[in-house]
């Protein structure tokens, strides 16, 4: 029976990025479990998948450590701390409330629940009433009372009953515009010179 190789983690070298972070760290756990490696291992293989600021880091770290005298950081729990100390922004959790104050249901259903569940992957400590109201507030009128009418109770249940809704869209019908278009089309056919469906000669 072949071995089924696991796949490396994708690097990571985003400082102040809290997404690429937290998805890293993921990534580098699911690695060590698949690939079975040892605790001892850990750190050096993860510091294998780190570059740019975040490598200039790390080598900075070991270098003022030694200097320093302190101990090694040498357990994967430890390194974890330390990278989010230094490259998790601290008001990511204000950022993201701020930008989910602004948002609104202006495009595509799938749009609105793909920018509202991005926004609160880094909202820290909300109550699960608080999601509801955030998610349904923010959408149009008539999604609002779809999803009311249906009663859902908590944030998982809304986006689930919200991927099942058609997104309105105005049709051309609707157009006040086209409306009045193919209105004075219509008094056109039937102006001067027209009468029951028939053009009516003029007498001379």
């Amino acid at each position: 029976m072949s071995k089924v190789k696991v796949p490396d983690p994708k690097p990571f070298g985003h400082a102040r990025s809290a997404k690429e972070l937290e998805n890293f760290l993921w990534d580098m756990e699911t690695y060590f479990q698949v690939a079975r490696i040892p605790k001892a291992e850990k750190v050096s293989i993860t510091s294998m998948y780190l570059t740019g600021d975040v490598k200039l880091w790390w080598r900075t770290r070991l270098s003022d450590d030694a200097i320093a005298n302190r101990d090694k950081i040498e357990t994967w729990d430890i390194l974890k701390k330390e990278l989010k100390d230094q490259f998790l922004p601290c008001n990511t959790s204000w950022l993201a409330r701020e930008s989910l104050r602004k948002l609104k249901h202006a495009g595509t259903m799938r749009d609105y629940v793909k920018e509202f569940s991005s926004l609160m992957l880094d909202v820290r400590e909300m109550f699960e009433e608080d999601k509801l109201f955030n998610f349904l507030s923010r959408l149009q009128t008539w999604a609002q009372t779809e999803l009311r009418r249906q009663g859902v109770k908590d944030l998982p249940s809304a986006i689930a009953a919200a991927d099942r809704l058609l997104d309105f869209r105005v049709t051309n019908n609707s157009d006040p515009k086209k409306k009045k278009k193919d209105s004075g089309k219509e008094k056109g056919k039937s102006g001067k010179g027209w009468k029951d469906g028939k053009f009516k000669k003029k007498k001379h």
